[in-house]
């Protein structure tokens, strides 16, 4: 049969389209991979750094460490990170066998919390271990999350939703919502992870925006050059357009004072101080959303000054430095990441292979051809988890004196 000059063409074009169809998607999962790797990544680099720093006092990590701070302290030249990476590793584990459903994720993070208090975790905290027991009564339709006074748990599962769930839109907020009362049911907490859900969400989408993210990528767009890394143009029109979702009065007040602070220019420091933290940021979820974020947005495209500033805070530090890493990580991308710090990244068996596996998983989630069938989680090691969490009680005890006598001599 011979075929017409026309409908040649027509042939060559529906080739040229599936072609470039083929094109976007494979650099669209490129995409989708990297900025997995940052969150994940990031989030682990920035609780590293913070925890050997958790609980000292603004001053007395200055005067112990002036201005270097971008160090593994808690185990020396090891990036050892703690419970702010593993409640977010839980979360992803659960993530991959929800099918991209909400109740199946509940019920996946549910399980794999009531064996979570037997890992040994250093650091977990008595209200937390009280959920992970009660945590079995999502099978039988019963609400274990406890009325907590505004823990920070859920925050960094949060930042890796907002991101995983790239592309997700109106649903970011409806799976936070559905989700975070598993293990938390104060509003502001969940008023909270909405933000920081869609805070990351938002800010990875403006990397690409044609239209109105940042005015200084418009000529770099389609899938051919990834866009160059530079500052969000309007960080503190990004910060408010997220408060939108927010209903609590707790929450909202903090939130909209650190958008004129970004308006204005101020310092992460400054903007701390003028918020009534000036000598150390509460383990409490606004004071962590509210600062983190603000970091994060202050330095945008600078992940180590974003996490420095974080950082020198003082206070929740491991809390701050894993939430904006995560936020950051998010944003520059996995390969935007100081190789320094990844490299001597810990945490076996999660350490930064098995992350970086993990988000060439998520990278084809959820219609990858594993999710199609049975839709596995990322293989581990339990017995070696509990070997490394019992490790860490040594340098836990050696941070505990250290932070005892470090805010007794230069706290003042």
């Amino acid at each position: 049969m011979e075929v017409g000059h026309g409908e040649a063409l027509l042939l060559i074009f529906l080739i040229f389209l599936f072609c470039a169809w083929c094109y976007r998607f494979m650099y669209a999962t490129l995409y989708r991979r990297d900025h997995l790797a940052g969150v994940l990544l990031g989030t682990a680099i920035g609780d590293a750094l913070g925890e050997g720093y958790a609980g000292l006092h603004r001053r007395s990590i200055l005067r112990c460490y002036h201005r270097r701070l971008l160090q593994y302290r808690y185990v020396p030249a090891r990036g050892v990170y703690g419970e702010p990476t593993r409640q977010m590793l839980l979360a992803a584990q659960a993530l991959l066998n929800s099918c991209n459903e909400w109740k199946l994720f509940r019920l996946s993070l549910a399980r794999r919390l009531s064996w979570y208090p037997f890992s040994v975790p250093v650091g977990l905290s008595s209200r937390m271990l009280r959920c992970c027991f009660r945590s079995p009564w999502t099978r039988w339709g019963l609400e274990p999350g406890i009325a907590d006074p505004g823990d920070v748990e859920p925050s960094t599962r949060a930042v890796f939703l907002g991101i995983a769930l790239h592309g997700a839109g109106h649903r970011l907020a409806s799976w936070q919502r559905n989700t975070t009362p598993l293990t938390h049911r104060n509003p502001v907490t969940i008023d909270a992870c909405v933000f920081l859900c869609s805070l990351a969400n938002a800010a990875a989408i403006g990397r690409y925006d044609t239209t109105g993210g940042d005015g200084l990528q418009k000529k770099h767009t389609g899938p051919r050059r990834r866009p160059p890394l530079s500052p969000l143009s309007d960080p503190a029109g990004l910060m408010q357009a997220q408060l939108a979702q927010c209903t609590q009065r707790e929450l909202v007040e903090p939130l909209e004072r650190a958008a004129e602070y970004l308006h204005a220019g101020y310092s992460t420091r400054r903007a701390a101080a003028l918020l009534g933290w000036d000598e150390g940021i509460p383990r409490h979820i606004v004071p962590v959303t509210v600062m983190s974020s603000y970091a994060f947005l202050r330095h945008s495209s600078d992940f180590q000054r974003a996490v420095h500033r974080a950082i020198g805070l003082g206070g929740a530090t491991q809390w701050l430095g894993a939430v904006t890493g995560g936020l950051a990580g998010g944003f520059v991308g996995g390969d935007a990441l100081p190789q320094r710090l990844i490299e001597r990244l810990a945490g076996a068996p999660h350490d930064r292979r098995w992350m970086l596996a993990m988000a060439e998983r998520f990278s084809h989630w959820p219609h990858g051809a594993d999710d199609l069938s049975f839709a596995p989680a990322q293989p581990s090691d339990p017995l070696l988890q509990v070997a490394r969490n019992v490790f860490e009680l040594l340098p836990a005890g050696g941070h505990f004196i250290k932070r005892l006598i470090a805010n007794k001599v230069w706290g003042k």
